[in-house]
């Protein structure tokens, strides 16, 4: 696991590399502002390896970031998520996985289509804190009302890791990109909260969107500022590879 920690630190400074025209991100870890929440409010969400966020959509398979597991896909069997957890460090169930399904078109220099599907060994036990959700095959419009949830700290500075929610926006695609120089691409989506200035930040990878119990989008951190009035929230658009999700679990 240290291996793969190093490994996705040396992509990110080389994302960064990459996209030198962006803004340099504040020092934030996880959600700023919100409120604390309950994992029985946001029961699909689980946590990859400790370091990422991932969604049940069935008792087999979870959707995540392909950016969080392509330091491991050759020894996915030594991986885990916990399902039904407050903390993204211990609590609920943890299940062993079987396989890891990349994105065809993932690019780890532009993160476009950054999605992964999990399989678990075993089929997950549901309870009033571990279920699944529905996916979305339309993106969020401009102006929707969705529900950003995550591990992270307090607008205060302080890191807390706790489990907080907040309600994000949906933004215009056009406006967005052009805010990030082009670097938003048609795999995305964006948000943005009421005041600006509150949302996921670093270490959010994977955190999902919700809007009327569907999934709509999952937190792509690791290009992207953290929330400000001139840079809204990106997320990767989980209805751009809706065909491919169902065509990989069966799942519609």
């Amino acid at each position: 696991k240290m291996l793969t920690k190093v490994f996705l630190i040396l992509c990110s400074c080389l994302a960064l590399v990459a996209t030198a025209g962006l803004p340099t991100k504040p020092n934030s870890l996880g959600i700023i502002g919100g409120k604390t929440t309950n994992i029985k409010k946001h029961p699909y969400q689980v946590t990859v390896m400790s370091d990422c966020s991932g969604v049940i959509l069935n008792k087999r398979w979870i959707l995540s970031l392909a950016s969080c597991v392509e330091a491991s896909t050759y020894h996915i069997q030594d991986y885990s998520i916990r399902a039904g957890a407050n903390t993204h460090t211990k609590g609920g169930k943890l299940y062993q996985l079987e396989e890891a399904i990349v994105h065809s078109m993932y690019n780890i220099t532009t993160r476009v289509y950054d999605f992964c599907l999990l399989k678990t060994k075993e089929p997950i036990k549901f309870n009033k804190k571990t279920k699944s959700i529905q996916y979305s095959k339309n993106p969020l419009k401009t102006g929707a009302r969705a529900i950003v949830s995550g591990w992270g700290q307090h607008g205060d500075g302080n890191e807390t890791f706790a489990f907080r929610e907040i309600a994000l926006y949906g933004y215009d695609f056009v406006t967005c990109k052009q805010r990030y120089s082009g670097n938003v691409r048609d795999s995305m989506i964006c948000a943005i909260s009421k005041n600006s200035k509150e949302g996921p930040c670093l270490w959010d990878w994977g955190d999902p969107l919700v809007a009327k119990n569907k999934l709509y989008g999952m937190y792509a951190g690791w290009l992207f500022q953290c929330p400000s009035a001139e840079y809204p929230s990106v997320f990767n658009d989980v209805s751009a590879v809706a065909e491919w999700i169902q065509k990989t679990t069966g799942i519609h």
